[in-house]
């Protein structure tokens, strides 16, 4: 039989169920692991989930002593909670079928996971680039939040995470193309505005945007743009960007370069903000290069300069992605205020720095370095993270 109190269950975002007689989880009253044995019973809800699966999911590593109880106590505390939704009926929404364990598919449930994969096999499906086009736009408006983000390093939450938000990129990639073909390149743009930058990892979006300025000869916008996204994809990522990226980019420095300019507008460009009194931070790129001239200028000059790699580690190995991150960023902030306006660094991944470093003797370069790491262990936040140091002379 089906029951007729519809239950409301959002995954995109914080974990959440409720109807009119209850809500789960309380704020007073969480229990991750009862979160997480619901969820992942919800979304494998057509499939009976043997209790070894569930096991190694919600106790990684053995990391429980006894398993099997563990889990018939937890199973037994989720019911209990799901038991609140239908006051005065029986109704068991965790059923237990040979050793296994599934969602009760009698439920009436309204599932926003479910909703949002419909909504995006309409776009894939709609062949009327206005409707997609707005069906696209209602889907970064009312699905913002990423899969259970309460939950940043279970392995089987980071995948449904990840499926989630390509799902999410294939159809934006799909009408930012098919808006293209057409020369809609505002529309692309705004389109691709309704997203982060920062929550690409599909690159045929970000050369949509990037060629999309280009087009409408948005040359400043199309610089700065272009800057952001290679310095996300080294500083977080820790890989390049893909070649047609860097491609429309030549075509953009072509285009900015087409107008005659004077020596003096040229320095007018090139010179920096008199504002800017800190260490000079670039993108890996521009650091590639500038260390390559380095490299030249050490085969004649008696001027010695250094290469240092500057490395953030999570002694721990616990840490997450987001907070190691942050620690990242406090050391990115230490070595910008405490180095020379004459020295050079950027962020080659996601917990390294590459530096370059202008002084006549190796115990100078050591030195600076010092008082980096000596300024980073009196204000760092997490206790577990320790920065290490290699250098080398540039020859």
């Amino acid at each position: 039989m089906k029951y007729e109190d519809t239950l409301q269950i959002e995954m995109l975002g914080e974990f959440s169920i409720r109807n009119e007689f209850n809500k789960f989880p309380q704020e007073t009253k969480k229990s991750m692991q009862v979160i997480m044995l619901i969820a992942y019973l919800i979304v494998n809800r057509t499939t009976l989930t043997n209790k070894a699966r569930l096991m190694e999911i919600l106790w990684p590593n053995n990391s429980a002593d006894n398993p099997e109880g563990a889990l018939r106590n937890l199973v037994y505390r989720a019911r209990l909670e799901l038991k609140k939704f239908f006051p005065g009926e029986n109704v068991e929404c965790i059923l237990s079928k040979s050793n296994s364990y599934i969602w009760n598919s009698e439920l009436e449930c309204d599932l926003d996971i479910v909703k949002f994969e419909n909504l995006a096999e309409k776009i894939k499906e709609e062949e009327d680039i206005d409707k997609a086009l707005e069906l696209c736009r209602q889907m970064l408006t009312e699905y913002k939040e990423e899969f259970m983000f309460e939950f940043p390093n279970e392995n089987w939450i980071v995948l449904q995470r990840t499926y989630y938000n390509n799902l999410k990129l294939e159809c934006i990639s799909k009408v930012a193309e098919c808006l293209g073909d057409l020369g809609r390149y505002e529309d692309i743009i705004n389109l691709c505005d309704l997203l982060d930058y920062q929550e690409f990892t599909n690159t045929k979006v970000h050369e949509l945007k990037l060629f999309a300025y280009y087009k409408l000869d948005m040359i400043a916008m199309a610089m700065s743009y272009y800057h952001k996204v290679i310095d996300l994809y080294y500083s977080r990522l820790g890989i390049e960007v893909s070649e047609r990226m860097k491609e429309i980019y030549a075509m953009i420095q072509e285009t900015s370069a087409k107008t005659p300019v004077s020596v003096e507008e040229l320095e007018r460009e090139m010179n920096e903000s008199t504002k800017d009194q800190g260490t000079f931070y670039c993108d890996f790129d521009v650091f590639k290069n500038i260390y390559r001239i380095n490299v030249r200028a050490a085969q004649r000059s008696t001027r010695a300069r250094f290469l240092v790699l500057i490395t953030v580690k999570d002694d721990s190995g616990k840490l997450s992605e987001k907070r190691l991150l942050k620690e990242s960023d406090l050391l990115k902030d230490i070595i910008y205020s405490m180095l020379r306006k004459n020295d050079v660094f950027s962020k080659c991944n996601l917990t390294q720095y590459s530096v370059i470093i202008a002084t006549p003797r190796k115990e100078g370069c050591q030195k600076a370095i010092n008082r980096i790491l000596e300024k980073y262990e009196q204000i760092k936040t997490e206790d577990c993270v320790s920065v290490s140091y290699q250098m080398k002379p540039i020859l």
